[in-house]
């Protein structure tokens, strides 16, 4: 075993020297507490062979003392075998080789400490160090299957780090009692059978779902969108009396591993006294044949967003009186959307937007009927008052073992289209 590890820890140096990645330092201890108990077992094998009795030949024979059975000129005569006892049927014609080479310890009295030492040194540390880091790993990755990864990726992880965890004591496993393999037999059963056939959520560790609602400043549609895993979330629905699931749209999730669910809703009330075609308010000017300005504000709030669907495509787009660079695009894809925040309130947004124009540069206005089209939207996240009744809704009637959250940075979304 201390060969393994020395191999592994010059991998593990070759690794860190050429990535810097430094999370396999826990190789580092295995390998010294392993060193540290292959010294030890050879300072026990040196003491040992220095009380080796003078019968014990370099060959590997052993001559009896001619005076042992009485029969003098007789090399290993009489019926008695190695030890000293009358030779019977069960009695080896051919000795082991450690009765050749050792002679028998009564109760093997001196070897009853060194294991313990060498246990000590081997398996103490590097099991206490494996075991906090699968308990950390356990409190880390346990909430991230609920948000779309792949269990196996979790699972691997975990048998990783407990297989590392156990390996110290695979050499001693032999002199552990029975009785400690039985109750290793009897959790596992046992925390299998719990693990199976009960619910694998509850209030102190809940199915997370994820809320968004949009609306259509326009019509006054809304609608309400639920992300979780779908077999759980597909519960959490039918539980909530108010929702029809007849009307309930599964769509393709961005995240793999959630299902989305989609249905109308009460609309929401982010900006009270106010109808819904106020929220939000778009302009857009063409100011050259390749270059749009585009001037967007949202009541009562501090975040909108352009999103481009049609048209020519965006290239460049600049926010005035904005701290950044800009938003460019790469080489192949175009602009798809511009996220615009500010610090202060009822913010008014002026964007130039520099659009990819197909052909000659001198193309007239009447080459496209749209040069652009897309959609203006703001965002809300504040529910005191009553703002977002579906979101109370679904509070009041959500079962114990479920939590709400919000899938993008507002809770509400209020958009409108725009063309140009």
């Amino acid at each position: 075993m201390c060969t393994f590890w020395w191999i592994v820890s010059i991998l593990n140096l070759i690794l860190v020297a050429r990535t810097g990645i430094t999370a396999t330092y826990f190789i580092t201890f295995y390998y010294a507490a392993t060193l540290a108990a292959t010294i030890v077992t050879l300072l026990d094998m040196h003491r040992l062979s220095r009380k080796l009795p003078p019968s014990v030949l370099t060959s590997g024979q052993r001559v009896q003392d001619p005076e042992e059975n009485g029969n003098s000129g007789r090399v290993g005569g009489g019926h008695e075998n190695e030890n000293g006892d009358d030779a019977t049927e069960r009695t080896p014609l051919i000795p082991r080789a450690e009765d050749l080479i050792l002679p028998k310890r009564p109760a093997q009295e001196q070897l009853g400490w060194i294991w313990i030492i060498e246990f000590t040194l081997v398996a103490v540390f590097p099991v206490v160090l494996m075991f906090q880091t699968l308990f950390t790993l356990l409190a880390a990755l346990s909430p991230t299957v609920v948000d779309g990864s792949a269990p196996v990726f979790v699972y691997a992880f975990i048998s990783i780090t407990a297989m590392l965890a156990i390996l110290p004591i695979s050499p001693f496993a032999h002199k552990l009692p029975l009785m400690f393999y039985v109750a290793l037999l009897v959790i596992g059963v046992a925390t299998a059978t719990y693990t199976t056939f009960s619910s694998p959520f509850a209030p102190e560790s809940p199915l997370k779902a994820w809320f968004w609602q949009s609306a259509d400043l326009g019509t006054g549609n809304s609608t309400i969108t639920l992300a979780g895993l779908r077999p759980h979330l597909q519960r959490v629905i039918q539980e909530v009396p108010s929702i029809d699931y007849d009307t309930v749209k599964w769509v393709d999730s961005p995240r793999p591993g959630l299902g989305v669910a989609q249905f109308p809703g009460v609309a929401p009330r982010s900006v009270p006294n106010h109808p819904l075609k106020h929220w939000v308010d778009i302009t857009l000017e063409r100011t050259s044949p390749s270059k749009v300005m585009a001037r967007i504000s949202g009541m009562d709030t501090r975040s909108c967003q352009l999103s481009f669907e049609g048209g020519y495509k965006v290239s460049e787009a600049w926010v005035r009186g904005g701290n950044a660079r800009g938003y460019e695009s790469s080489a192949s894809e175009p602009l798809k959307s511009i996220s615009l925040w500010s610090r202060s309130w009822n913010k008014t947004w002026e964007v130039d937007i520099d659009l990819v124009v197909p052909g000659s540069s001198n193309m007239t206005r009447d080459v496209a009927e749209e040069v652009l089209r897309g959609k203006a939207s703001c965002l809300w996240s504040d529910r005191a008052d009553g703002r977002i009744p579906a979101l109370d809704e679904l509070f009041v009637f959500f079962p114990t073992w479920a939590t709400l959250t919000a899938l993008s940075g507002g809770l509400v979304e209020g958009w409108k289209t725009f063309s140009v």
